[in-house]
């Protein structure tokens, strides 16, 4: 019925939704040190159950196991898989909060425009980023010091860097002044 590859697939998603249940735990007194309430920490929850869910979608689910669990003997050089694997990437960071490319959309014209990320949606960016280093062994500090630069790059004040810097407890070079907590609004 399934394929391996589909089945590596499908155990990843799972595999990443766990270990982000598992970044939230080791990240919930942080949240709270900067501000997060029970209210907070409970919509986090919830939106932690629906994380990456549109990856199970056919579409979606079929373009990211060929770009990352590719079969053996399976080639991705057609324009048509290729661009099913482009749309798949970018339906994800578009309906997804917890993406800075969900504040690049242009046809929701946000770029600019004042729309800035929430709490809740950097929390579970962190537990995303988190995820991964849980996974693999890393340090998300380490991450987000390669990416942080590339990160700033493409947005246009969407995403608060001195909150992130701060949580994270990163001082980049070009640290004047100690950055602002979160204090209602971001």
């Amino acid at each position: 019925m399934f394929t391996e590859k589909e089945k590596e697939y499908f155990n990843y998603i799972n595999t990443h939704r766990m270990n982000l249940v598992l970044a939230a735990g080791v990240l919930e007194k942080r949240f709270r040190e900067f501000g997060a309430t029970d209210d907070d920490i409970e919509d986090l929850k919830n939106r932690l159950l629906e994380h990456d869910l549109d990856k199970f979608r056919p579409e979606s689910f079929n373009a990211y196991r060929k770009k990352f669990y590719t079969a053996k003997g399976e080639e991705i050089n057609d324009g048509a898989e290729l661009e099913s694997i482009k749309k798949a990437i970018a339906l994800h960071q578009s309906i997804n909060r917890h993406h800075q490319e969900y504040y690049l959309d242009l046809d929701r014209d946000k770029v600019g425009s004042g729309v800035k990320m929430e709490l809740l949606d950097m929390m579970e960016m962190l537990c995303d980023w988190e995820s991964f280093a849980i996974a693999y062994g890393s340090k998300t500090i380490d991450w987000y010091k390669s990416n942080r630069d590339k990160m700033i790059g493409r947005t246009k004040g969407e995403i608060d860097f001195d909150f992130i810097d701060a949580f994270l407890g990163y001082k980049h070079e070009y640290a004047e002044k100690k950055p602002a907590l979160y204090a209602g609004e971001i």
